[in-house]
């Protein structure tokens, strides 16, 4: 039987097929950023990764997934996928938020 040490023992010798990792350059020094962004970009498996730090995901990231929920007691979410690095993520909000005010002008200068 193994003991709770083994099992986390264990888990470092696997090659797991997807990392969920949630604010992992929290408290890590440069050399262990590089480190980490060097060993993501290499690693073949999915990773799902939480992190305000917008300069880490735009370097390791290939694609973005946003989850919206609606707060107030709906429970209306949705998922959106996004091709691309963090910026290009942001291009796209972007652009999106522009053509929706545009398309809202539209219709407001009609009804005048």
């Amino acid at each position: 039987m193994l003991t709770y040490l083994h099992k986390r023992t264990a888990a470092l010798f696997v090659s797991p097929n997807l990392l969920l990792l949630d604010e992992p350059t929290n408290h890590l020094d440069l050399h262990a950023l590089v480190w980490l962004e060097d060993w993501l970009l290499n690693f073949s498996g999915m990773v799902i990764i939480v992190s305000h730090d917008m300069y880490f995901l735009d370097s390791v990231c290939t694609d973005v997934l946003e989850l919206k929920t609606i707060l107030g007691g709906s429970t209306s979410s949705s998922l959106t996928h996004y091709n691309g690095d963090y910026r290009t993520y942001q291009r796209t909000q972007k652009e999106q938020r522009l053509a929706s005010s545009r398309y809202v002008l539209m219709k407001l200068k009609s009804w005048t």
